[in-house]
């Protein structure tokens, strides 16, 4: 390596006592200014800005400030165009807003709706139906129903799997496929409607 022997104890005093040496050597000891002080050749030209601006008089407070209607100027006729063009995108924004608002509320409504549809199609606690293991159930027992009717006409492979598998669903969740029946069926289920 080629800084080893700089790294030595020997060489690192010398060379922080030569640093310090060539800091102080160099640093200036005048503080430099960032302008340089007025020069008499600069006082003697007129300068290209007047020092103060012209004093404006205040208006009366019983005079009026503002112009007549009828003697409107370019300016303010254009400041009345912006003002309406604002006034319009403003408006349609703020429709625009609504609309949106709206429609986010009837998104949040029905998916409120459709939550509390899917969670009442499960089954109370107290019935010890469980879902998981039933589905897996049903599921095979309907793919048992399409191995078994592989080499029959098209409406026995149709309608085979879809009713062992409803079968398997009645028998294995019974709570669950009788809140779906009902679902299906219009009935809420609620007694005494």
């Amino acid at each position: 390596m080629a800084a080893r022997p700089l790294l030595r104890q020997r060489t690192i005093v010398p060379v922080a006592v030569a640093g310090c040496a060539i800091t102080t050597l160099l640093y200036p000891r005048t503080t430099v200014h960032a302008e340089a002080p007025p020069e008499p050749s600069q006082l003697s030209r007129k300068p290209i800005y007047d020092d103060l601006p012209p004093l404006r008089s205040k208006p009366q407070p019983n005079t009026p400030a503002k112009p007549s209607p009828s003697s409107s100027t370019p300016t303010d006729r254009l400041a009345s165009q912006i003002r309406k063009a604002r006034l319009t995108l403003y408006d349609y924004t703020a429709a625009g807003e609504t609309r949106f608002n709206n429609f986010m509320s009837l998104l949040l409504t029905q998916e409120r709706s459709f939550t509390s549809t899917i969670a009442s199609l499960a089954p109370p606690p107290g019935s010890h139906e469980r879902l998981m293991p039933g589905a897996l159930y049903v599921l095979v027992a309907a793919m048992s129903g399409s191995i078994l009717t592989r080499n029959r006409n098209i409406l026995l492979r149709a309608t085979v799997p879809f009713a062992v598998g409803v079968g398997a669903a009645w028998v294995v969740l019974p709570v669950t496929t009788r809140n779906v029946a009902d679902l299906g069926s219009g009935n809420t289920g609620v007694e005494g409607d």
